[in-house]
């Protein structure tokens, strides 16, 4: 078994609700903070993202 870590993009509104997330996982931390910069400035109500990390076990 292998312990594997991913990472999550959510972008928020002003108030801070979450308005959107991702599907896609990334395997690497700045990939997913360059897509969430891309996304932030391409979604016309969001106003801060997050990158999340989490782990995953996985067969070998």
């Amino acid at each position: 078994m292998e312990i594997k870590e991913y990472y999550s993009i959510t972008l928020y509104n002003e108030k801070r609700r979450a308005i959107f997330r991702s599907e896609d996982e990334f395997d690497n931390f700045e990939e997913a903070q360059r897509e969430g910069f891309y996304l932030l400035r391409n979604h016309p109500k969001a106003d801060l993202y997050s990158v999340e990390r989490f782990f995953a076990a996985e067969d070998v």
